[in-house]
């Protein structure tokens, strides 16, 4: 019998690369993106428990989680700790709740973003919201 495969884990999987990184960018267009500090883990540095609205919606998320993706670039390097490879965990009310897609997001010191967000885990009042972030080359 195989092995059980989740809509999370096809995202671990696959949807990282299409978020950030998997559409070719003009030269230009590449530098500006991983100079984005939405793109660097290191852009997340200090802000736990900050608020990152979600644009057009009566919505704000508290940053709650910065941590290390599991696997190798395709050169056998690890991604753990990488600036460019990282995932994010956000925290906001289970409702109104957000389904899977592209959003808006905004920070006072980090300007605006369109950011792929993925619902986790609803218990209670909360529901989780994950962004993966892969920007890790060969």
């Amino acid at each position: 019998m195989g092995q059980v495969i989740t809509r999370r884990r096809l995202f671990w999987l696959f949807g990282a690369t299409a978020v950030a990184g998997g559409v070719p960018l003009r030269a230009g267009a590449a530098r500006a993106a991983a100079a984005s500090p939405w793109l660097r883990r290191s852009g997340y540095a200090g802000r736990l428990g900050e608020r990152f609205r979600v644009d057009g919606r009566p919505l704000a998320l508290r940053l709650t989680a910065v941590g290390d993706l599991e696997g190798t670039t395709a050169a056998g390097r690890s991604l753990a700790g990488r600036d460019d490879a990282f995932y994010v965990t956000l925290r906001g009310p289970r409702a109104p709740a957000l389904a899977q897609g592209v959003y808006g997001l905004s920070h006072p010191e980090l300007g605006r973003a369109s950011l792929f967000l993925v619902p986790g885990e609803r218990r209670g009042h909360a529901a989780t919201y994950q962004l993966v972030v892969n920007r890790a080359a060969g």
